[in-house]
This record gives structure tokens, C-alpha cells and sequence, in this order.
């Protein structure tokens, strides 16, 4: 499954990642009961992953195609979510669980 998010990280970004380093992350059903499996990419700057985002859609509507994501935002907080105006369905809880603070589990 990791190959398959490192290709999806690359034709909705443009960003390469090995797919050795994809970390399935979490689980999560939508409304419609759509399941989607997250996973965590090495960390870069967000600065970077928006500068791949902005030339993968230059170079995409370059050759007259529409791009898979018709935007890319930096989201920080559930403040930030409710901004947006539309998103998918479960990023509320992506971003819950993301932001949450961190326990340090012991066995």
C-alpha cells in the first residue's frame, strides 16, 4: 500500500517519496461510507510541498489537463479546517487526530 500513496503523493503534488518510508497512519470512513487509509510521508518544509504542488499544476494545465486537486492549503489547527469552504468529508477528523497532543504510551 505504501507504493500506492507515494504515487498518489506524486500525481496530486508532485512530490517523490520512496514508498519504503510510507507509514500507514491511520483509518478513516466518511459520510457516504467511503473508507480512506492515511499515511505520513517523511516531513519538508511546507514551503517546498506547495512549491512542487504549484509547478505540477502549471505543467498540467500547460498541456491542457486539469489537475487532480483544484488546491493545496497548509492546515495547522481544526480553526484552520473551517475556513476552507470545501473539503473532503474527513479532513475535520485527519486534522483532529494530527494536532492532537502526543502521550508518551509505556508498556
Amino acid at each position: 500500500m505504501g507504493r500506492h500513496a507515494a504515487q498518489e503523493l506524486v500525481e496530486e503534488i508532485g512530490l517523490v517519496a520512496d514508498p519504503e518510508d510510507m507509514r500507514v497512519w491511520g483509518v478513516t470512513r466518511g459520510e457516504f461510507g467511503n473508507v480512506g487509509v492515511h499515511f505520513l510521508a517523511p516531513p519538508v518544509p511546507a514551503a517546498l510541498v506547495l512549491k512542487h504542488y504549484e509547478a505540477l499544476v502549471e505543467a498540467e494545465v500547460a498541456r491542457g489537463a486539469c489537475p487532480e486537486l483544484d488546491q493545496l492549503a497548509v492546515v495547522r489547527s481544526d480553526q484552520d479546517v473551517t475556513g476552507l469552504g470545501h473539503y473532503a468529508d474527513f479532513l475535520p477528523q485527519v486534522v483532529t487526530r494530527y494536532t492532537a497532543p502526543r502521550t508518551l504510551r509505556t508498556a
